[in-house]
């Protein structure tokens, strides 16, 4: 065996892209597995220039990291990605460097690419991961130490003066801790379905529901909440309306909404949640005349990253996961959630999930 043909053996029975081009940026060779990543021949591609075989955006990328190598004539590395004709991404991890001919002149370049497209997308899975685990530890050391930090003085202030104190008194900061308590509770609960949602332990059920039997347990749950800020909540909704939707994270995305609307209203105020047929989906809406969101806000509302919660008109506490919630569990259910807000105008939060049957019309009003 001679060594061209051991050269070729290499060149076409290994998974690296393998080519070169002249100065120009003209392919002069490529390998099996070249013409195999790029769904190409070889006789539509020697002679040819990656932005007439790729098109401007992505050629014009390969030409310029080409024309590196030439200028410095040292090997260089680059990440460069393509979009193949089915629309896929592949993203390369490419060594080039400048070809010689046998006077030692340069006469071209060559290439060696690697696809790390899997690794880039374990990659972007380990960041995601390690934000969680940041989150994680922001709302242990910040968000819960807070509030029991308040709760311990609360009830070391009840301790000292529980005598001494008056009937009025001791109510007030009953039910201050009242408040604390509940603020706690939602967190917990909402951080312990988030953990189980990371961790694949909450299971995705769906069936069909009776959406305004779904919203009346959810406003049962917050109404002391209604009634410490003295809000009233309109409710319009179909009342045959159905959803195909998982019952727990549906119930999920419903209380978030409302705990929201209650957290940034004024209060003496109305809170309105209505729910209707919008094409193939059911479109539930909850809106408040509130504090309204800044623009600054909404950009970061849905970024794990970016801790976006702020404090209550009430100076109600939060942790930025109650919205992260709702997005993940309406994705999961086919659905999205929508934000729309004014400052010092309110806020309209809404959610679409797929519909399950006829309705009929009926309208609700809690106090």
């Amino acid at each position: 065996m001679n060594s061209q043909n051991m050269l070729d053996a290499l060149m076409n029975n290994t998974n690296r892209l393998i080519y070169f081009k002249d100065l120009e940026g003209r392919y002069t060779f490529v390998n099996r597995e070249w013409l195999r990543k790029a769904f190409q021949d070889e006789h539509n591609v020697i002679g040819r220039t990656d932005p007439e075989l790729f098109g401007p955006e992505w050629g014009d990328l390969f030409r310029r990291n080409d024309l590196k190598v030439l200028q410095t004539r040292s090997p260089l590395d680059f990440e460069e990605q393509i979009t193949l004709p089915d629309g896929t991404v592949i993203i390369h991890q490419s060594i080039k460097f400048p070809v010689y001919d046998n006077q030692g002149s340069l006469c071209g370049t060559g290439g060696i690419s690697s696809d790390i497209t899997e690794r880039k997308h374990l990659e972007n899975s380990l960041k995601l991961s390690n934000q969680t685990k940041d989150k994680f530890f922001s709302i242990i050391a910040h968000d819960l130490k807070n509030p029991l930090n308040g709760l311990l003085g609360l009830t070391d202030l009840l301790l000292d003066d529980y005598v001494l104190a008056s009937p009025v008194q001791i109510e007030k900061e009953l039910r201050l801790i009242n408040q604390t308590t509940k603020v706690l509770h939602n967190l917990l609960d909402n951080l312990l379905t988030w953990a189980r949602s990371q961790t694949g332990l909450l299971e995705f059920r769906p069936r069909s529901l009776p959406l305004c039997a779904l919203v009346q347990e959810c406003v049962e749950l917050v109404q002391p909440s209604l009634q410490a800020k003295n809000l009233r909540l309109e409710i319009e909704c179909d009342q045959g309306l159905l959803v195909h939707a998982d019952p727990q994270m549906t119930s999920t995305i419903l209380r978030n909404f409302l705990a929201n609307a209650i957290k940034y209203s004024f209060p003496d105020n109305t809170v309105h949640l209505s729910a209707r047929h919008g094409g193939d989906q059911v479109v539930v809406e909850v809106r408040d005349a509130g504090i309204g969101i800044s623009a600054s806000r909404m950009d970061k509302l849905f970024r794990l990253e970016s801790k976006s919660s702020t404090p209550g008109t009430g100076g109600e506490l939060g942790s930025g996961l109650g919205l992260l919630l709702c997005k993940d569990f309406a994705e999961r259910q086919q659905g999205r959630v929508e934000v729309s807000s004014e400052l010092g105008k309110g806020t309209v939060m809404r959610v679409l999930i797929p519909h399950g049957g006829a309705e009929a019309i009926g309208n609700l009003n809690v106090a």
